[in-house]
């Protein structure tokens, strides 16, 4: 037996999540079901479920597309390039079955931001060892990827993730260049899935990056990216000479973006330079990957 609760939101759990989610999301969305949220909706809610390797999207508790399907099918193929999870409407035909009270049908439905449930793993309680050599790792990409979405989660999924970020020296003195070699790719997607098929994938159109602000933060300088041969693939590398003159010393952040053919911007990946003119006596040449945890400005 399942107990529907008295009414709507009648749980103090449910009450609680619902406060919660209100005090950190704007309502972006109609009240009508048709309403569809505006392409820049901010936020992002995932509840995390087990069993079945799905990623799913509202509408649960209806048949009928959301009004922002295009949006949640994209980032669910992005989740699912990841996950290597079924990516569907839950809804709907041949996708798991029809729900009603679903936290991220009323996290989408009230606040318009984009909701997702992942069903983990194989079985309710999963091994410890399975969790840690098959679900954990995929799990904290995807969060991660997740994470760098929540700014613009119905436009940026569209865009070329960039990957294999790596500036050298990653530690220099003030004014010493630092080549910043970058891979720009369109095709990150769950593709072939049977319920939803593949995502359009473009060309690479730009790669640029700015330096301590991310692009969309006032006073960010945006420097374009070059390569061999001009753009004209879905994943192309990209490289910059970086200049550091008048750079402070400390560690500064590199934000890379792209931009396909189509216009969509994909969300930025980070890496750290580090100003000291003792390099090498300090053992500052450390390099890293950051993901970047996009914050409304």
């Amino acid at each position: 037996m399942i107990h529907r609760g008295s009414a709507a939101g009648s749980e103090p759990e449910t009450q609680t999540l619902q406060d919660y989610m209100r005090s950190i999301f704007a309502d972006q969305r109609g009240p009508g079901d048709a309403d569809a949220a505006p392409a820049d909706t901010t936020g992002l809610m995932i509840s995390l479920h087990s069993y079945g390797k799905w990623v799913l999207f509202p509408w649960g508790w209806n048949s009928a597309p959301s009004p922002n399907l295009a949006q949640l099918q994209t980032l669910g193929r992005k989740f699912g390039f990841y996950t290597n999870y079924v990516v569907c409407q839950s809804g709907s035909s041949g996708c798991i079955y029809q729900t009603d009270g679903t936290t991220d049908d009323w996290a989408y439905g009230e606040l318009g931001i984009a909701a997702y449930t992942f069903e983990l793993g194989t079985e309710f309680f999963e091994s410890c060892s399975y969790f840690d050599t098959d679900i954990i790792e995929q799990l904290l990409t995807t969060l991660t990827v997740a994470a760098k979405t929540a700014r613009l989660p119905y436009q940026a999924p569209a865009g070329p993730e960039i990957v294999d970020a790596v500036a050298e020296p990653a530690c220099v003195a003030a004014g010493d260049p630092v080549t910043l070699t970058v891979t720009a790719d369109d095709s990150r997607f769950a593709s072939n899935d049977p319920y939803f098929g593949s995502e359009p994938i473009q060309n690479i159109a730009a790669v640029s990056y700015t330096v301590d602000l991310p692009s969309w933060v006032s006073g960010a300088v945006a420097t374009s990216m070059a390569t061999v041969d001009g753009f004209d693939g879905p994943v192309e590398p990209a490289v910059a000479l970086v200049t550091t003159q008048g750079w402070s010393d400390g560690r500064h952040q590199l934000f890379i973006e792209g931009q396909d053919a189509a216009g969509n911007v994909g969300v930025p990946t980070a890496v750290f330079v580090t100003i000291d003119a003792d390099c090498e006596q300090s053992g500052a040449g450390w390099s890293s990957y950051l993901p970047v945890v996009a914050q409304n400005e």
